[in-house]
């Protein structure tokens, strides 16, 4: 079975953007997330990618604008060789009770059950509260990149393993297997 890796997708994969990304134009890719990925994929490992989009459920951001930059980052995956296998978006408020909008479960389970890999298998690469507390809750095993809010979680989680980009918690990854 190959392993598999879920991501965090704004502060892991792109630049945050404050009260949300709703355009193509504000879309930033973090430097080296791309090739870090992409490493992944030519190991062998499954990548997927799990995102809150409250903008969604805010009429903020349409579906098609969401797409498109979700195409935009497959593009630069593309050209770095990369892939994801999956990626699944919460269009939900916080306080909203849904089972997806992480720290729920439901991105994981899905991603778990399409992919058919057993979560408890599954490493959870985050920069938020949301992404460890999910990974903690199917007992997936929680990284954390110190980009994005990765700093300021820190604080709240220092026995989670931190790195300072998705690239190095990829290498770190890497020289574990």
């Amino acid at each position: 079975m190959q392993p598999l890796i879920v991501l965090g997708r704004d502060g892991v994969l792109l630049e945050p953007v404050a009260g949300g990304l709703v355009s193509v134009s504000e879309l930033r890719i973090i430097p080296g997330s791309l090739e870090a990925v992409s490493r992944l994929n030519h190991a062998g490992y499954r990548v997927a990618m799990t995102t809150n989009q409250p903008v969604l459920g805010e009429g903020r951001l349409h579906i098609e604008v969401l797409n498109t930059i979700h195409a935009r980052l497959a593009e630069g995956l593309a050209r770095v060789g990369g892939h994801l296998d999956a990626m699944l978006s919460c269009p939900h408020a916080e306080g909203s009770g849904c089972e997806c909008r992480k720290p729920s479960t439901g991105m994981l389970r899905e991603i778990a059950d399409r992919l058919d890999t057993p979560l408890e298998t599954v490493t959870v690469i985050g920069d938020d509260a949301a992404d460890i507390e999910a990974a903690r809750a199917v007992n997936a095993y929680p990284l954390l990149v110190l980009t994005g809010h990765g700093q300021a979680t820190h604080t709240d989680y220092p026995e989670v393993p931190a790195f300072d980009d998705l690239d190095q918690a990829v290498s770190w990854i890497l020289t574990q297997r």
